[in-house]
């Protein structure tokens, strides 16, 4: 599992070390993004592989824009998010942060779901380049 949690929210970072080792007690494995171990001082804590592709989820611990950060890199290999909103409104994450140490006991039990989502791409291409 990986705790993404990007460096610019300290709350975040903070709480990412905590569920990893809340997993680990329950004999979970979870690793934050190197940079944010580094960020943390918890190099031990560094996700150890090239790729995500050896993880079996995602847990994006800040608001919309992490989970849509961590949606692009896990949908290409096919792997669960599961969005936890640390800000206020998060339209699009899935629990909120008074709510994880129940989650956890669901997410170690398997007690859950996954729901498929759509994602959209959108480029923009420089007026000049347009065909009239």
């Amino acid at each position: 599992m990986i705790l993404l949690a990007l460096k610019d929210k300290p709350h975040a970072l903070e709480l990412a070390v905590q569920l990893a080792e809340q997993l680990a007690a329950r004999q979970v494995q979870a690793y934050l993004e190197p940079a944010s171990a580094r960020e943390a001082g918890r190099g031990q804590l560094a996700w150890p592989f090239p790729s995500w592709a050896q993880a079996d989820l995602v847990v994006a611990l800040g608001g919309d824009g992490t989970l849509l950060h961590a949606a692009r890199r896990a949908a290409p290999l096919g792997l669960a998010v599961l969005g936890v909103n640390l800000g206020r409104l998060g339209f699009l994450t899935e629990v909120q942060a008074h709510e994880l140490p129940a989650m956890l006991d669901r997410l170690v039990a398997g007690d859950f779901r996954v729901e498929e989502r759509m994602m959209a791409e959108a480029r923009l291409v420089p007026r000049e380049a347009q065909e009239d």
